[in-house]
């Protein structure tokens, strides 16, 4: 395998395509970002197949491709295609790579499965259930599970509906994540999203949801209009109701946006988004996140996609990407922070930052900020006081921050 790719290499040594690499917002792309994002183009077939086979010619460094496709969730996606172009002599480049698609591929499967077990015992019960991301995103968008790894499950049910299927899902062999009195759970559904629950014998994961977000990211979404708007979505025998096409474009958005995107998966989902609904009523989003107070969560994501992908968004779209100053220079700074190899979840300070910048309205900064300060956590509650009012939970967190940043080092 060494000696085919040093011979690979010495052979396009001459022959290298990077005369002139392509820019995003200004950065270069390295040949084996460029690729990765041809080959995950949902117009692979029609438009970037032919710049996939190109850079096939180059000087890919494949430990560093196979390396991107991993950390960014496109090992499968990337694997199908790959597969598809190079010949039989190039295969000993694929076993990593086959590898970890193979393995993303059986996570995804077993959390599928467990989807079609679990919801209609629930709804055995009464209790009503969303089901999104996960196998409802991969199904919806990409047509095929294998085409979109996921490594948990998260189920939607109603805030009074919690205690039911907490206790549900524990028969069924699931333990909770962290430890939390039961006479917690109300300032946990008021402050948090969801209850992180791992399984036997694989050890998959379901997070129970009762919110989109958790209030301490201060990110609306109609949640109502959600449930509203839900649609069934077919598994086999199974029929599940997940988000419709307006909500889950939306979510997209809004969770790319609070993570600063720093997956390139989230942006291929938009992506696909595109791609499916070609007749979407781009308008009619953006009226309705503008009365939330999350245009510019959306009209950011939507800008990264269309930058990267080279989105076909109808030209009035795209032009209002530049009516907020501050869209195109966050989307600038997100696909920067992207590039870099240690990119992570925002926290701390930066996390605050981009809470702020994201919101375009001074009354939602405002809120935004005293709920990022404010609001406990849910590893918080375990030695916080019990209480029916949760201004005690908010008075427990000012005593947690005043400790943490009041330590006087000596």
């Amino acid at each position: 395998m060494t000696f085919l790719l040093a011979s690979m290499r010495n052979q396009n040594s001459t022959t290298r395509l990077w005369h002139s690499p392509p820019h995003i917002f200004g950065e270069p792309l390295s040949p084996e970002l460029e690729f990765a994002l041809a080959s995950a183009s949902p117009a692979f077939d029609d438009a970037s197949r032919p710049r996939a086979e190109e850079l096939l010619q180059a000087d890919l460094n494949w430990e560093n491709l196979t390396e991107l496709a991993l950390r960014h969730g496109l090992s499968p996606l990337l694997y199908s295609r790959i597969n598809a172009l190079l010949t039989n002599s190039l295969s000993p480049f694929l076993l990593k790579l086959k590898s970890d698609a193979i393995a993303l591929t059986q996570c995804s499967l077993i959390h599928t499965t467990e989807m079609k077990r679990l919801v209609p015992r629930l709804e055995e019960l009464g209790i009503e259930t969303i089901v999104f991301k996960g196998p409802a995103l991969a199904q919806m968008l990409y047509g095929r599970l294998a085409q979109r790894p996921f490594l948990d499950l998260d189920i939607m049910v109603h805030p009074t509906d919690v205690p039911q299927a907490w206790r549900r899902l524990e028969a069924e062999g699931y333990q909770l994540a962290y430890k939390i009195p039961p006479e917690q759970l109300p300032a946990l559904i008021a402050s948090g999203n969801h209850l992180p629950l791992y399984g036997t014998p694989n050890n998959q994961l379901i997070e129970l949801h009762w919110a989109f977000f958790a209030k301490s990211r201060a990110t609306p979404f109609d949640t109502e209009g959600a449930w509203a708007r839900r649609e069934p979505l077919r598994f086999d025998e199974t029929t599940i109701m997940t988000l419709a096409p307006r909500d889950l474009v939306h979510f997209l958005c809004l969770h790319g946006t609070k993570h600063a995107w720093c997956r390139l998966v989230w942006l291929t989902d938009l992506a696909w988004f595109v791609f499916r609904y070609p007749t979407f009523d781009w308008d009619a989003l953006l009226d309705h996140a503008a009365r939330l107070g999350t245009r510019r969560m959306t009209c950011v994501g939507l800008a990264l996609a269309h930058q990267v992908f080279r989105l076909p968004l109808p030209e009035q779209m795209t032009r209002k990407f530049e009516e907020d100053s501050e869209v195109l220079p966050l989307a600038r700074w997100m696909w920067q922070r992207l590039l870099r190899e240690d990119a992570s979840l925002p926290t701390g300070l930066e996390l605050v930052q981009l809470t702020l910048r994201t919101r375009e309205r001074r009354r939602d900064r405002a809120r935004d900020f005293y709920y990022q300060l404010m609001t406990p956590r849910p590893n918080e509650l375990e030695t916080a006081p019990r209480s029916t009012l949760f201004h005690t939970y908010t008075l427990h967190r000012f005593g947690y921050l005043l400790r943490k940043y009041s330590r006087v080092r000596v």
